[in-house]
């Protein structure tokens, strides 16, 4: 067993995929990690990273279709949309009832 499943400080079953860390826009560098959501008080366990995204506003998309190709649908389409974009930190968020929504930080 690994991964998210042994994070003990997980405040529910939803998991992860969270773009940060760049470089300058959605054409530069970036780092992607894929977790799950503690307390900003939680403990960071060995071999694992901690992301903190700043509160702050955020562009909701929703994914339709079959996973992952709607997921990069979704992601094509936020590179073509006009949004003052923040560059701080963008995540898919995967929920454990199978809903996808892809967040995306904005001024």
């Amino acid at each position: 067993m690994g991964g998210a499943a042994v994070v003990d400080a997980r405040l529910d079953d939803a998991v992860y995929g969270v773009y940060c860390e760049y470089e300058a826009d959605f054409m530069g560098a970036y780092t992607a990690v894929i977790g799950c959501a503690v307390d900003a008080a939680a403990a960071v366990p060995e071999g694992m990273k901690k992301i903190e995204i700043e509160p702050g506003t955020f562009a909701v998309f929703t994914p339709e279709g079959e996973l992952p190709m709607s997921v990069w649908a979704t992601w094509a389409e936020v590179w073509k949309t006009p949004l003052a974009r923040r560059y701080q930190a963008d995540f898919d968020r995967y929920g454990s009832d199978g809903g996808v929504s892809v967040h995306v930080g904005v001024r």
